[in-house]
């Protein structure tokens, strides 16, 4: 078991944090884990990323060349990241920044409405929680539960209510029908 994700989108969009609490989730469950963020400039509203590899055996290389799931939350990372995924791997894509309808060859895309789904929850910032709910509906790199758990770890306790929303987001992006 090995899986290499490639989060990628605007800076501002939390792509770092979802792969962090990937990586401290994996962490849980006692796998081996690779977290490589891009800082630089990009974080300003340019295109930003961050891999993720998490694996049963020890990671020799953590860059990822060949995702096997590519989170997607704009147009423009969608356009640069999207021939890089294996051919059964898997697209997820942000729909509200999509601009186009879903390829319907290898890889398979599925079209994720998680910006209407966080303005809906009342937090429009919640759409990286809610795509991470939809990464784990597809590819249970983790157990959702551990992803709570890491949730209630990051989140400051002062942040009571925030941890509260970002259970729910993180609820409906996994429940919600693709």
């Amino acid at each position: 078991m090995k899986h290499e994700i490639l989060l990628a989108g605007s800076g501002g969009q939390g792509l770092l944090f979802l792969g962090r609490i990937l990586a401290e989730a994996a962490l849980m469950e006692d796998k081996e884990v690779s977290w490589f963020p891009a800082y630089g400039p990009e974080q300003r509203g340019g295109t930003s990323h961050c891999s993720v590899i998490v694996s049963r055996r020890p990671i020799g290389n953590p860059v990822v060349s060949e995702p096997d799931i590519l989170v997607v939350m704009n147009y423009p990372a969608r356009e640069r990241f999207r021939s890089m995924v294996k051919p059964d791997g898997i697209l997820l894509t942000n729909d509200l920044f999509a601009q186009h309808e879903p390829v319907h060859e290898e890889p398979r895309e599925v079209l994720v409405p998680a910006s209407r789904m966080a303005e809906e929850l009342g937090h429009p910032r919640t759409a990286n929680i809610i795509m991470l709910g939809a990464l784990l509906a597809h590819r249970p790199v983790v157990k959702r539960a551990t992803a709570e758990e890491v949730l209630a770890h990051v989140l400051p306790s002062r942040h009571e209510e925030m941890l509260t929303v970002n259970r729910k987001a993180l609820e409906l992006g996994y429940a919600h029908r693709y």
